[in-house]
């Protein structure tokens, strides 16, 4: 899919709050923050500057993609909300874009031909999110889908990768990334996305459930 006119890229799943215009690899503009529980606080702000750099309206663009997960519960809702409201008030399509896919995009562009790596994202103390690629040249192979893995599971499913990253340095095997940013969701969007009009329904891939627990209730 390629647009004439710029999409509005977000990408709120992780610490990084990003916020990209996107026409073309030559002619963008990205803002990124980088500070916990600040998403909320800050998005909009965030919009709005990268909207005037730009120099555009708000209802110049032709769409809105947002990074829909896995990552961080709070961090993604906040991420869809804003993507449904603005896409409601403006009559814009959203485009969902994997967080993986995008940081599998944004990773491979850096590497050789033919490297085979790993995304991890700690989903829990005990598991994480986990999927395989290589890299081909300007894009990707996906080779192990994404997945939620335990912690004892994660030296053997990366044992055969030429590197490894991660969004935390708890494990020893691991080059320390902060991706995608929101120039790579858009990207990713702009070349591989599908526009959604009926998005009432579309929520986050949270992948792992969430279970309330009481208090002083121990997990097994």
């Amino acid at each position: 899919m390629k647009n004439s006119k710029p999409i509005l890229g977000i990408e709120t799943s992780g610490e990084v709050c990003s916020v990209a215009f996107y026409n073309n690899d030559n002619d963008a503009f990205e803002l990124n923050f980088l500070r916990k529980n600040i998403h909320s606080e800050k998005i909009f702000n965030m919009i709005e500057y990268g909207r005037a750099n730009f120099g555009i309206q708000l209802s110049d663009i032709d769409s809105i993609a947002i990074s829909f997960g896995p990552g961080s519960f709070t961090g993604l809702r906040i991420g869809m909300t804003v993507a449904k409201s603005m896409a409601m008030g403006l009559k814009k399509p959203i485009i969902p874009v994997p967080t993986f896919d995008a940081a599998a995009l944004q990773l491979s562009l850096n590497l050789s031909e033919k490297i085979k790596f790993c995304i991890l994202k700690k989903a829990s103390i005990n598991d994480f999110y986990y999927a395989k690629f290589l890299s081909d040249g300007n894009t990707y192979q996906v080779i192990d889908n994404l997945q939620l893995i335990l912690k004892e599971e994660v030296e053997k499913k990366v044992t055969d990768a030429d590197i490894v990253y991660a969004d935390n340095n708890s494990l020893s095997c691991t080059k320390k990334i902060l991706v995608p940013t929101a120039y790579y969701v858009a990207k990713w969007a702009n070349e591989f996305g599908k526009k959604v009009t009926d998005f009432d329904y579309l929520e986050p891939l949270y992948l792992k459930k969430f279970i309330t627990r009481r208090k002083n209730e121990k997990s097994d």
